[in-house]
């Protein structure tokens, strides 16, 4: 007697479903169904040939339409799952297609990003060299005012000894000699920075006078010393009250090219 779950597979087979199918109807595995329905058909006596082909005539034909109505179920599943694939695949080419859509817009964005970088960087690069070429002096002027600035530092320094020297009063004779020839040094060098780079002359300028003050003063000191019957390793400046007047404002001169003004 033939097994019911085999009965019922081979009934379901031969309708057309499908071994996976036929496993869901029954409850079982897929593997099961296959096992059932190998066995049991092994045990099952074949009909003869001739036996099949004096009845196949005799099958009805409501049962063979049946059975290929029994197939349907299989064919339309796999139509589904065609329908299935390509809306899948539409989807995939349709969210492909927002990302190409999106990274070109990135892009886009990116290049507008970069060109507002590169005009804003341009309009900083050309205001700051408008402001530096504005506000930068020119190197010739800073050379004068460098060279200005040498000679009256030198200036000064000379101005410092010679007041140091006249309070003390004991200027020796070589050093007295010595301080002259810086001096004549430093008004050669102002007349000629005043006539080559400023087009002054120097005989105008209030520096040039000063040393020239000095160097008389001190040079007179000298040969004053030289004249005395008994002169001394040391010399003395005896200032009269307009010359001591002068000599206080000495270290009053603070600008190269401030000019001088002869008294009346």
């Amino acid at each position: 007697m033939a097994n019911p779950e085999y009965t019922q597979a081979q009934t379901l087979r031969d309708e057309g479903f499908s071994l996976q199918q036929i496993a869901d109807e029954l409850g079982i595995s897929k593997s099961s169904v296959h096992r059932l329905l190998k066995d049991e058909s092994s045990t099952v006596p074949s009909v003869p040939e001739t036996f099949q082909e004096q009845h196949e005539w005799n099958v009805p034909e409501t049962f063979q339409n049946n059975k290929n109505q029994s197939k349907t179920p299989e064919i339309s599943l796999n139509q589904t799952i065609m329908t299935e694939s390509q809306i899948q695949l539409e989807r995939l080419k349709l969210e492909l297609e927002h990302k190409r859509k999106m990274e070109e817009l990135s892009l886009h964005r990116l290049e507008l990003e970069n060109k507002k970088r590169e005009q804003s960087l341009k309009e900083v690069q050309s205001h700051k060299a408008a402001v530096t070429t504005k506000a930068a002096p020119d190197k010739s002027q800073l050379a004068k005012d460098a060279k200005s600035a040498i000679l009256m530092k030198r200036y000064h320094k000379l101005v410092d000894s010679f007041l140091a020297q006249q309070e003390d009063e004991d200027w020796e004779v070589d050093d007295c000699k010595a301080f002259t020839g810086q001096v004549e040094k430093l008004m050669e060098e102002v007349a000629s920075f005043a006539f080559k780079s400023l087009s002054l002359d120097h005989e105008d300028l209030l520096i040039w006078n000063n040393l020239d003050f000095i160097q008389n003063l001190v040079t007179e000191a000298v040969e004053v010393h030289n004249r005395a019957f008994f002169p001394s390793s040391n010399i003395s400046i005896e200032l009269d009250e307009e010359e001591q007047e002068r000599v206080d404002e000495l270290s009053d001169l603070s600008s190269f090219d401030e000019m001088f003004e002869e008294e009346d």
